[in-house]
């Protein structure tokens, strides 16, 4: 039953994006939004639920939609399948960003420290990305 709401919840989030022509976004422009395949998004809706990252993503873009009901389906499969609260996850995730942010207006006001910024915003990058992963790669031994 959780794969047939998660499902129901994919095709809903699609329908409730309008395109360019005011018309709910088809399979395959939802797809290039959150950058899978036509295949891919007609398997989400009919057959396979998304699972892991994919869940995450649809949950940002149910919220960047106003969808609170939708993000909180994806929301709870994500907890659900990766045993861990994505909730504080995110919540961290969400102040790294905003330190990124911070950090580029930084850079803005004072260009020579544009290039040690850079490197700051490109770990914080890593580190990001890395949250989300079930089985983060392993930093190499010194």
């Amino acid at each position: 039953m959780q794969g047939e709401k998660i499902r129901d919840a994919v095709r809903q989030l699609r329908l409730s994006i309008k395109g360019p022509n005011g018309n709910p976004l088809s399979q395959t422009e939802f797809g290039r939004l959150i950058g899978k395949s036509l295949n891919t998004i007609q398997r989400y809706e009919s057959l396979v639920a998304p699972k892991g990252a994919a869940l995450i993503d649809l949950r940002e873009l149910a919220k960047e939609h106003g969808q609170g009901y939708l993000a909180q389906v994806f929301d709870e499969a994500a907890t659900s399948e990766i045993g861990q609260s994505v909730r504080s996850s995110r919540i961290a995730a969400d102040r790294i960003k905003a330190a990124m942010d911070k950090l580029d207006d930084l850079a803005e006001q004072y260009p020579h420290l544009a290039p040690v910024v850079d490197v700051i915003v490109a770990d914080l990058t890593v580190a990001l990305n890395r949250m989300f992963e079930i089985n983060p790669p392993k930093d190499p031994e010194p």
